[in-house]
């Protein structure tokens, strides 16, 4: 369930990334929110949120993903009074040589923070170092859901999935305020029908380029 606070905030000073923004792995994203750190009411109102859904679980750690997950997690576990450490997708090749780093047990229950989820492949790699050192991990809280249907080993994992927003959920207030085109509701729909290749379709396209042109300014940093 979002978080109502953080939403309406964003409904109200909303923030974008830069798009289409292509991943490393072929995917075409056409509309993301920015990362909340960057405006420090958001951020503010983030890491309450994060840190009353936190207290609700028994936790013994506090896990951020970097870069983004650390950032918001850190003053989580700090208002709490619990350990924190960070997780890498890969180990350092020099200094610090590991892909987890702090003090943990084994045996510790651990949430996972992170800034957002697309198909949640990253959560795949951080639940892998995180259980290789012997700690188990109970629940993963992002910033973003994305609202792409999650792959199917997340779902056979039976971990709590939260999320303080949800993009299609914004997209709709957003447009519902005059902040986006209209054009935005249906390219999006066709993005999580196709994540890979909905870019392709011409007609698609055409819409998307139009959305980009009637969108708030101010929307897009």
């Amino acid at each position: 369930m979002s978080d109502a606070a953080v939403t309406n905030y964003l409904v109200k000073h909303p923030r974008l990334l830069k798009c289409p923004i292509v991943r490393a792995d072929g995917m075409v994203v056409p509309l993301s929110p920015d990362y909340p750190f960057l405006d420090s009411q958001l951020f503010a109102l983030t890491t309450e949120a994060l840190t009353r859904r936190i207290a609700r679980r028994p936790a013994d750690v506090i896990c951020g993903a970097l870069t983004g997950g650390a950032i918001m997690a850190a003053p989580c576990a700090l208002r709490l009074n619990k350990r924190f450490i960070y997780v890498r997708s890969e180990a350092k090749k020099y200094s610090i040589k590991r892909a987890v780093y702090g003090t943990v047990r084994r045996g510790d229950r651990v949430i996972l923070v992170d800034d957002f989820i697309v198909v949640g492949e990253m959560k795949e790699i951080f639940l892998k170092h995180l259980r290789a050192i012997g700690v188990t991990v109970t629940d993963i809280i992002v910033y973003c859901d994305m609202g792409l249907e999650k792959k199917a080993w997340l779902k056979r994992q039976r971990i709590r999935l939260e999320s303080l927003i949800e993009t299609p959920q914004l997209i709709n207030r957003w447009i519902a305020v005059k902040k986006l085109s209209p054009c935005y509701g249906p390219v999006y729909q066709q993005f999580q029908a196709d994540p890979y290749g909905w870019h392709k379709d011409k007609r698609t396209w055409r819409l998307f380029k139009r959305a980009l042109r009637e969108s708030s300014a101010t929307a897009h940093q």
